[in-house]
């Protein structure tokens, strides 16, 4: 019996990630603890939801997340560090903007798992951004 308990407790202990979805309040920025729901700013361990809201990562900051979904809205990335995401990444609609006409050579993201590209656009902002 003593067993079953110590297991239940460390059982309880372990962490359930749930996705993070963007949802663009207080500001659009990736870096903002409010734009999340539930609140806080992605790290690795996250998978990420952007469906219909206005995302954008801003020049200085490097974003990281498990898995990014992309339903609709939009991802500005204005960072010249790649997103890095350690798992998958799947776009179904929207925009995926990287650079700005004052930001050049942003990359497309780092993705260690599958692309899958099945709607939206992905476009480079800058005229000499082009990879």
């Amino acid at each position: 019996m003593r067993y079953v308990v110590i297991l239940l407790l460390a059982v309880s202990n372990l962490a359930i990630s749930a996705p993070k979805t963007f949802v663009a309040t207080p500001s659009g920025n990736w870096n903002v603890s409010g734009s999340w729901s539930p609140a806080g700013i992605p790290d690795a361990t996250d998978d990420i939801i952007i469906n219909s809201d206005v995302c954008t990562i801003p020049f200085g900051y490097s974003a990281v997340c498990a898995s990014l979904t992309i339903n609709g809205g939009s991802l500005t990335v204005l960072s010249t560090t790649a997103i890095a995401i350690s798992g998958n990444f799947s776009m179904t609609g929207g925009t995926m903007t990287l650079g700005s006409t004052l930001t050049n050579n942003i990359p497309f993201p780092s993705v260690s798992g599958s692309i899958s590209l099945t709607g939206g656009t992905v476009s480079y902002a800058a005229a000499n951004n082009a990879q």
